[in-house]
């Protein structure tokens, strides 16, 4: 398991999940919405606050409407993904 750390939280996933969810060039948001089914996944995000998941995508500031549950999982899954594939890459 890889961890991507957030101001409010940690995500942890499998490498090759972190992997299917930020390939590069591709549209991520079938492979997230795959990931999202993970039980792993659907664990940690239920111990997640909707206002701390608001408040850590909105540092982002690349969305005005965060008032989607379903919609922030998948941002933020995106997210982690892409930060702990950098990580790795940067190893």
């Amino acid at each position: 398991m890889k961890e991507s750390y957030f101001s409010r939280f940690t995500i942890e996933m499998k490498e090759e999940d972190s992997l299917h969810v930020s390939q590069p060039g591709v549209e991520a948001s079938a492979c997230v919405e795959e990931v999202l089914e993970e039980v792993y996944i659907k664990e940690q995000l239920a111990k997640i606050t909707d206002s701390d998941l608001k408040e850590e995508l909105r540092g982002y500031g690349a969305w005005e409407d965060l008032e989607d549950r379903q919609e922030n999982e998948m941002r933020i899954i995106w997210i982690a993904g892409g930060g702990i594939r950098e990580e790795m890459e940067g190893s």
